[in-house]
């Protein structure tokens, strides 16, 4: 019998079992079958797929960035760490957003 092989994100236990995915590798998985059940793959198709910015417990990084044909990053935002969701902040286009203040500020 041959067996497939399935990308798995989340802690590993001590039995190196994968445990519960968190929000951001569920996100990142739905866009790489996304990606992949695409007939034909473009530049557009990957620019226009979101792939989110995974920290390795599963969260989403503070800054996620949109990704640029000539190899610079696109435009950054701020998200809530837990949940991905967009923060609430002016958009300065001349600067890169400080996410980890905004993150912290957040929290507190």
């Amino acid at each position: 019998m041959q067996r497939m092989k399935k990308l798995t994100f989340g802690r590993q236990t001590a039995n190196n079992l994968p445990t519960q995915m968190g929000a951001c590798h569920m996100a990142l998985n739905i866009a790489l079958e996304r990606l992949a059940s695409l007939r034909t793959k473009t530049q557009e198709d990957f620019l226009n797929t979101p792939i989110p910015n995974c920290d390795r417990d599963g969260y989403f990084n503070p800054k996620q960035c949109h990704p640029a044909l000539d190899g610079q990053r696109g435009k950054c935002w701020c998200v809530e760490r837990k949940t991905g969701v967009k923060l609430n902040q002016a958009y300065d286009p001349l600067s890169d957003p400080d996410c980890q203040l905004a993150s912290e500020l957040i929290r507190k």
